[in-house]
């Protein structure tokens, strides 16, 4: 059957990116403390109605997890547009904000379980919440895993529907947006439905008889059973504006081939393909659609892929969709620029008046953009809530309804700060910085300035692998920076060169040009598993041997007849190359 994708509420439509800190590996074994060592960065899932939800769980920043004695201690970076964050029914401790996300600390005795989490947030005058699960994805004997979810039994497995709704006999689509998120599961000899229902709904009846709803958030859910899918008589009723009327309507749960050609054919024929040129066609394009949509959907979820083949969008449904992005572009673009233009979306970021009247016609041209889409027919949630900036149309009001604000001078960070540098061949050198607090910032810049990498301390001690210097000697600076706070002055801290393998001496190499046989070249002063190569006088290698002891001799086939030069190299593991060292060697001896 078709899952139908649940509606987010305006604001959880933008997902955050979430940036999770690299774990470099080296070969260096570094003292730090137990509990640097133990905090592991992990992924996460969140779980939404039996289900991971990615558009919630893309909101979310980066997790932590520590083993503190037998329990773990757990951070999570929130969104900062949630009013609500609770673990297990407790608000946890916030330790850090950034303008997008707050950094929130709680304890569990079990990282292996779905932690139960509720959100809440208020978004244009709408609140909404929701009951979800957070799974982290620790392996508590090490590494980071995906734990295995666990398959629910097929008999008691709920299964997505995308019903066919019929009104007086006719399929129809008019009241489909009133029932979401529909499925069953098997229960004992009949089946139990669930589904979300819209909340302007003040009836709700199945075979006769009255069903209570649940509160779900946005929606009601409603929850019954029945002795067959394909035959349920449901009346809704609703009372608007002092108008109230109720509807009888049959739901077929598991549609048929025959059952949905009818509505199929209905719905090819209803399609225009006239140009759209008001809010009123829109709507009526938009709904020919979104029957032609139901249609396929319902096909391919309950029959066979042969017989859902034969449901295939004919080419009006590509024009009509062609008319409805072309009615609609010119909006969403002028929304999407006016967009892009807000500029003060940060708590505190209006200082002056020029900037207050700046800010006020951003939000002004924005909110026009708005008020002009939906007099043409388009929605908020549909059309605008995923454009790219919509979220700082709301985050700019705010801002500009306080007004001026004269900028608080931060204090700067003061910290003690030393290091040492381990500067090895190729770009996976490493800094080691103490005289740090835990949560501070710490950057990397090189001599000119440029910054290298930045990490977060968890500490008073931080390793920061991975670092590129370069292969000469040099300084780089280091800074720290508190929460709240300015970052502190840099510290230098001078480096080695990259190391370089020892250069052969010219009397520690011999050459003996044969004549009819093989050339030998002896190398004196060499190591086990050192590799030595041999040049000829115009720079090409003619050989490369590895040294098994202190004197390591090397055959090649023809030096040449004449007196000539060749250069010697050492090449030694974790080192750069050393410098060639050119000798003579006499013509070929009788």
């Amino acid at each position: 059957m078709y899952n139908k994708l649940f509606v987010a509420p305006l604001a959880l439509s933008i997902a955050l990116a979430a940036v999770a800190p690299t774990m470099a590996q080296a070969e260096e074994a570094v003292a730090v403390s137990d509990t640097v060592e133990a905090t592991t960065t992990v992924s996460f899932d969140l779980w939404y109605k039996g289900a991971v939800n990615d558009t919630y769980t893309g909101m979310f920043g980066a997790a932590t997890v520590t083993p503190v004695g037998n329990q773990y201690e757990v951070t999570l970076e929130v969104p900062q547009m949630l009013t609500t964050f609770n673990v297990n029914g407790v608000t946890p401790e916030t330790v850090a904000e950034t303008a997008t996300f707050k950094t929130v600390k709680f304890t569990t005795a079990s990282v292996t379980e779905r932690l139960p989490i509720t959100i809440g947030y208020t978004v244009n005058g709408y609140t909404g919440s929701h009951d979800m699960e957070l799974a982290l994805n620790y392996n508590v004997g090490g590494g980071v895993v995906t734990p295995p979810v666990t398959e629910t039994p097929e008999a008691t497995q709920p299964i997505a529907v995308s019903p066919i709704i019929s009104y007086k006999g006719v399929p129809t689509a008019s009241y489909n947006t009133n029932f979401q998120q529909v499925s069953y599961v098997k229960d004992g000899d009949g089946y139990k439905v669930m589904m979300d229902i819209a909340k302007i709904l003040t009836t709700f009846k199945v075979n006769g008889a009255d069903v209570t709803p649940t509160d779900n958030g946005e929606t009601n859910q409603v929850t019954f059973n029945v002795q067959d899918l394909n035959n349920t008589a449901i009346t809704i009723g609703y009372n608007v504006g002092g108008y109230a009327a109720t509807h009888d309507f049959i739901f077929d749960f598991t549609p048929s081939k025959t059952e949905i050609q009818p509505a199929w054919e209905q719905a090819i024929k209803a399609i225009t393909t006239t140009p759209i040129t008001s809010a009123a066609e829109l709507k009526v394009a938009a709904a020919q659609i979104a029957t032609i949509n139901g249609v396929i959907a319902a096909a391919q979820a309950s029959l066979s892929e042969a017989d859902a083949a034969a449901f295939v969008a004919p080419e009006t449904y590509t024009k009509q969709v062609a008319a409805i992005a072309a009615y609609k572009t010119p909006f969403v673009t002028a929304a999407t620029d006016a967009f892009s233009k807000l500029s003060f979306t940060e708590a505190g970021s209006i200082t002056t008046e020029a900037q207050l009247a700046t800010a006020t016609a951003q939000v002004a041209a924005a909110q026009a953009a708005i008020t002009n889409a939906l007099a043409a027919g388009l929605t908020e949630r549909a059309d605008l809530a995923g454009l790219a900036g919509y979220a700082n149309v709301t985050a700019q009001k705010a801002v500009v309804e306080v007004g001026v604000k004269a900028p608080v001078e931060k204090a700067q960070t003061v910290r003690t700060l030393t290091g040492k540098v381990s500067n090895v061949k190729g770009a996976e050198d490493i800094v080691k910085v103490y005289g740090l607090q835990k949560g501070d910032t710490i950057r990397l810049y090189n001599a000119t300035g440029k910054v290298l990498k930045t990490a977060t301390a968890t500490g008073a001690y931080l390793r920061v692998a991975n670092v590129s210097l370069g292969k000469a000697a040099s300084k780089l600076f280091v800074t720290a920076q508190a929460s709240d706070e300015k970052e502190s002055v840099k510290k230098a801290i001078s480096f080695k060169a990259e190391p370089v393998a020892k250069a052969i001496t010219k009397t520690q190499i011999h050459v003996k040009n044969n004549k009819g046989q093989a050339d030998i070249v002896t190398v004196k002063g060499t190591a086990h598993g050192q590799k030595i190569r041999v040049y000829n006088e115009a720079g090409k290698s003619l050989k490369t041997v590895t040294a098994t002891g202190k004197t390591t001799k090397i055959s090649i086939k023809q030096l040449g007849k004449a007196a000539g030069k060749i250069s010697v190299a050492r090449i030694q593991a974790g080192k750069h190359m050393s410098a060639k060292t050119t000798v003579k060697f006499s013509k070929e001896q009788h």
